[in-house]
């Protein structure tokens, strides 16, 4: 009986220098931790899942992320491998290998791969909620190159974390629309019996606008004071000429030429206690750029695009309206001519 014990405890050292040895030697975090847990148990999964999650926490502090990332898919590959009902590593191994393929597009494997790992782990835990969201969420990123197959994948766990939890839409919604920019995704993965949606509704107004500007040709590559159409956020005041005098969004269709160009906007703006409106600016629902209103006299502010051309929806968003009767003061954000150039 003794010789069998001693037997058993040899194979474990082996196999521990085998499979562990190799890998600690890489680590750039305290390995000492790593050393004395393997010793008490080198075949506890936890031990490389939590040292693989050290690794990625190093790669936000240091140059080389390819090398951080590759050490964490193989200890995450090694806590699958000791656990391989866990849906957590098999998620977080997905997730390491789209990061990966994110920083080498060569490298379509990875792609493979992620969701080879990704349905393991939705396998694993059909009903929550944490493994779905996290998993459609991560799909998104690399919407552009999913196949009808994987997409699909994608949006089926999209809409059950969303029936789940509807209040998550608030992100999912703005990231699928900024990847893909196809409104019937949106309508695929919304959740049923709630009413319309206050974002997608939104959407559908920017798509009529510019449906309706390409049936009249009433659109130009210059957009003026006259031309701005929106509604504070209270849904009960109108921007006449672009004075904007509450929150809220306005909007006006315009000509983009194709490929890299400028949109030029004149804006001018009151502070109250010594706060400068502030302006997000956005084009066919996704955010150009943004801007504190600091000067009371007309000013230029410019932003980069890089878009197909043709009619867009430009967009102002007025976020901080404001006042102090005190002082006199009143918070508004003024509106000129927009160009594209």
């Amino acid at each position: 009986m003794n010789m069998m014990k001693i037997i058993l405890v040899a194979c474990f050292v082996i196999l521990a220098v085998i499979v562990v040895i190799p890998l600690i030697a890489e680590l750039q975090f305290d390995v000492g931790q790593l050393k004395e847990a393997v010793k008490t148990d080198p075949f506890n999964s936890q031990y490389f899942a939590g040292s693989g999650e050290s690794i990625l926490n190093e790669k936000y502090h240091h140059g080389d992320e390819m090398a951080y990332l590759d050490k964490a898919m193989r200890l995450y590959g090694r806590a699958l491998e000791l656990n391989p009902e866990c849906a957590d590593y098999s998620l977080k191994l997905g997730q390491i290998k789209l990061a990966l393929f994110l920083k080498d597009k060569v490298r379509v494997e990875y792609i493979k791969s992620a969701f080879d790992n990704f349905k393991r782990a939705v396998k694993n835990d059909p009903n929550g909620f944490n493994i779905s969201y996290s998993v459609g969420y991560a799909g998104i990123s690399i919407w552009k190159f999913l196949g009808k197959e994987d997409k699909e994948f994608i949006l089926s766990r999209l809409k059950y974390s969303l029936k789940l939890k509807p209040a998550y839409s608030k992100y999912v919604y703005p990231k699928l629309w900024n990847e893909a920019m196809d409104l019937n995704l949106l309508h695929k993965i919304e959740p049923l019996g709630r009413g319309p949606d206050e974002y997608i509704t939104r959407l559908e107004k920017l798509e009529l606008m510019r449906s309706t500007a390409k049936r009249t040709l009433n659109v130009a590559r210059v957009v003026i004071e006259s031309d701005w159409q929106g509604r504070a956020d209270d849904k009960k005041n109108t921007y006449l000429n672009g004075n904007m005098y509450w929150s809220g969004t306005m909007d006006a269709a315009i000509i983009i030429p194709s490929g890299k160009s400028m949109i030029r906007i004149q804006a001018k703006g009151s502070p109250a206690d010594n706060i400068h409106p502030y302006m997000k600016v956005e084009l066919d629902g996704r955010q150009i750029g943004a801007a504190a209103i600091s000067s009371s006299e007309w000013k230029q502010y410019d932003f980069k695009v890089k878009t197909d051309g043709g009619i867009k929806v430009l967009s102002i968003i007025f976020v901080n309206d404001g006042a102090n009767p005190s002082k006199g003061e009143d918070r508004n954000l003024y509106i000129g001519r927009a160009e594209a150039i």
